[in-house]
């Protein structure tokens, strides 16, 4: 069961995470979607209750791509709004997390069929495609903290 809440404005919120994974040439990982949202992300999801969110960070980094680590950096905690998911919030207190690799890795993306096509991607490169909104945000708001 996932994290929610009801703000005193009656907004339906949710608690997430996302991990920007970086490779030794400075390129990160991205792939497609395969459910709402449809565009690219980044090893992410929902925190579940009883979780907080660096042990559901390490969680769907293990999930989503294979990538068992206890090496996350925090970037931020960002309440955003206009985040739509496929669970009905518009709104997510979003945690990001960076995953600097010491080497390269063969990515496989393997959750539930939530994702297909890993590529590694310049942040220049990412925001010249169809991003999820909070990996957007993430990228424009705090570039300097994943480079």
């Amino acid at each position: 069961m996932i994290k929610w809440w009801v703000a005193k404005d009656k907004e339906y919120w949710h608690e997430s995470e996302g991990v920007f994974v970086r490779n030794p040439e400075g390129k990160f990982l991205f792939f497609e979607r395969l459910i709402f949202p449809f565009a690219l992300t980044v090893p992410s999801g929902h925190v579940d209750v009883g979780e907080d969110a660096l042990t559901a960070a390490y969680r769907e980094t293990k999930e989503e791509v294979g990538i068992e680590t206890t090496e996350l950096t925090k970037i931020a905690t960002e309440d955003i709004i206009g985040d739509s998911c496929r669970r009905g919030a518009d709104a997510h207190r979003w945690h990001a997390f960076l995953l600097v690799l010491t080497k390269n890795l063969d990515i496989e993306v393997k959750e539930k069929d939530e994702g297909r096509k890993p590529m590694w991607l310049t942040l220049d490169e990412a925001l010249q495609k169809d991003l999820i909104y909070p990996v957007r945000y993430i990228v424009n708001s705090f570039r300097s903290s994943l480079s």
